[in-house]
């Protein structure tokens, strides 16, 4: 199903609301979230102005990549342990509500290949959970396949 916000609501900024959310849950500032929030890849990091943006619904178009990787790796730190498999789920996570929020894709299923890879399709909003679960089967069809062929 789509995000949703605090009001169990459909969120139409769903990283926006995860940001916030994230803030709120762990008492932190987006000053101190943004010490922590280092690209893995780059070394870049992001400013709390940049965080502060993001999580009042002000920043007017898609992330970097690199802008993804660091706010996952922000918020998957913790001061005695690097849990990389947090920080790869964070990732996942918010690249999917990104492009919710600024690609207005509603929905979206990822399926798992096996492989490494994923099939991503649009959920058209509407649908009836039937519909709806008819979808998602023949994503995870269509993933099986693919990565059968070989």
């Amino acid at each position: 199903m789509p995000p949703r916000d605090m009001n169990g609501t459909t969120s139409q900024h769903p990283l926006s609301d995860y940001v916030q959310a994230y803030l709120e849950r762990t008492e932190l500032s987006a000053r101190q979230l943004a010490r922590q929030c280092v690209d893995p890849q780059t070394g870049h990091r992001l400013l709390h102005t940049y965080l502060s943006a993001l999580a009042a619904n002000e920043v007017p178009r898609v992330p970097d990549m690199w802008r993804l990787r660091a706010l996952a790796a922000g918020m998957a730190t913790d001061a005695s342990v690097r849990d990389d498999s947090d920080y790869r789920r964070r990732l996942e996570e918010i690249k999917k509500v990104a492009a919710i929020q600024w690609l207005d894709l509603g929905d979206v299923l990822r399926v798992d290949t096996g492989g490494g890879t994923w099939v991503t399709v649009n959920v058209p909003a509407g649908l009836s959970e039937r519909r709806r679960q008819r979808l998602i089967k023949w994503a995870e069809d269509m993933a099986r396949e693919l990565d059968q062929e070989d």
